[in-house]
């Protein structure tokens, strides 16, 4: 493991000098997990969810808890560590150690590059098992592998959380801590110079606060934007990586363990006896503007790929068919940090919510306590930033990620 990761010890009191009164806005499995790590260092949290808690990309998530899709290697070593805290804290029924399958159409582009990422990940310290069929078919009797497939990629360390769950949990502990909870919708934050004051909520009440950390997911673009503040996000176009669908079906007959990663389909055990279900290539044809549900052609191709993957659920019907937005940066990585040239807000905006939340939580509870994490410098608004003239910072507009 490099030296940044190795040296992730989290302070777990930071009540000298955090402010006294911060905002969080958004109530998913981020805005929760900072909210319980500002509580703890004794700042007084007010977190305002528009809807209900998990009403965005938390309520739509795969919850796959994972590294080895992550590059570079800063992101990678962020998200074993948040991996390691979820392995600390997860002894309760949010957390699952299912371990993690995946393989190739044999001879296949796509089986040179898995081999290629199994070989890098090896090499920075990530436990990666190459097994064969008959051993997969072991670990996972229902599946119906290729006739040509010679192996597959196993991570033992990866996991998936169920997310309601998990941001009950978060929750929880954060009102436990003192944090307040209110459902009401943020219009704008209020600035005054170059400092923020305050947010201003629908109807035109104002709510005080020393700091404000935005943890709104895709809102949080449009929130920024009101303070003067250009956070660059994935907008949710038809054919946007943003967009994406994730399915549920009725209980089936059949047992997985693992999440899969399977050519064409992901699938993972879902509670009482469900199985959830994810088609990438599927999301670049969803029209954002007319979500398909369970009757759609999108549903009876997910069907059809669950039979042929999956032989004894073959037949079974989608209970649900959700459509979610990513919060997705511009170029894929998280956006963490104070906004440049003003005081008193901070962005907090990923991808990978639901695996680096509890780590997310206690790094940014630091640094609104006045700390520096080196761990995010590689993720600073300030990244994004170009001067202009009169030493205004002007962002480029956001492109499909890296």
């Amino acid at each position: 493991m490099s030296q940044l990761l190795a040296s992730t010890r989290v302070p777990t009191d930071v009540s000298r000098t955090a402010p006294a009164r911060v905002a969080v806005v958004g109530a998913g499995v981020v805005g929760a997990a900072v909210a319980r790590g500002l509580a703890a260092g004794g700042s007084r949290v007010l977190v305002l969810e528009a809807a209900e808690p998990g009403a965005g990309t938390s309520g739509t998530s795969f919850a796959w808890i994972n590294a080895s899709a992550k590059e570079p290697r800063p992101y990678f070593d962020l998200n074993v560590a948040a991996m390691r805290l979820h392995r600390e804290e997860g002894a309760g029924n949010w957390y699952v150690p299912s371990g993690h399958v995946q393989w190739a159409e044999p001879d296949s582009p796509a089986a040179l590059v898995l081999r290629d990422r199994d070989a890098r990940l090896r090499s920075w310290g990530y436990r990666v098992e190459t097994i064969s069929p008959a051993q997969l078919g072991r670990l996972e009797p229902a599946l119906a592998l290729p006739p040509r497939m010679s192996e597959a990629s196993r991570y033992p360390e990866e996991a998936f959380v169920h997310p309601a769950r998990f941001l009950r949990r978060l929750l929880g502990q954060a009102r436990s801590r003192g944090a307040a909870l209110r459902i009401a919708r943020v219009e704008r934050v209020d600035v005054a110079g170059a400092r923020v004051t305050g947010l201003r909520l629908a109807g035109g009440e104002a709510v005080a606060a020393d700091a404000v950390v935005l943890c709104a997911g895709r809102w949080t673009a449009g929130l920024a934007a009101t303070a003067g503040a250009e956070v660059p996000l994935v907008g949710p176009a038809r054919g946007s990586p943003a967009v994406g669908m994730l399915a549920s079906t009725v209980p089936v007959p059949v047992r997985i363990r693992s999440v899969v990663s399977a050519p064409g389909l992901n699938l993972r055990p879902e509670r009482g006896g469900r199985l959830l279900l994810q088609a990438l290539d599927l999301d670049a044809d969803v029209e954002p503007a007319d979500p398909p549900g369970v009757a759609s052609v999108f549903a009876r191709e997910l069907r059809r790929r669950l039979a042929a993957l999956v032989p004894a659920a073959a037949g079974s019907e989608l209970e649900t068919l959700r459509l979610g937005v990513r919060a997705l940066p511009a170029d894929g990585l998280p956006i963490v940090g104070w906004a440049p040239g003003l005081a008193g807000l901070y962005v907090a905006v990923t991808h990978s919510g639901m695996t680096l939340a509890p780590l997310l939580g206690r790094l940014v509870a630091a640094e609104v306590a006045g700390g520096d994490r080196p761990e995010l410098v590689p993720f600073r608004p300030q990244r994004f930033s170009r001067p202009r003239s009169g030493g205004r910072q002007l962002l480029p507009r956001a492109g499909r990620p890296a």
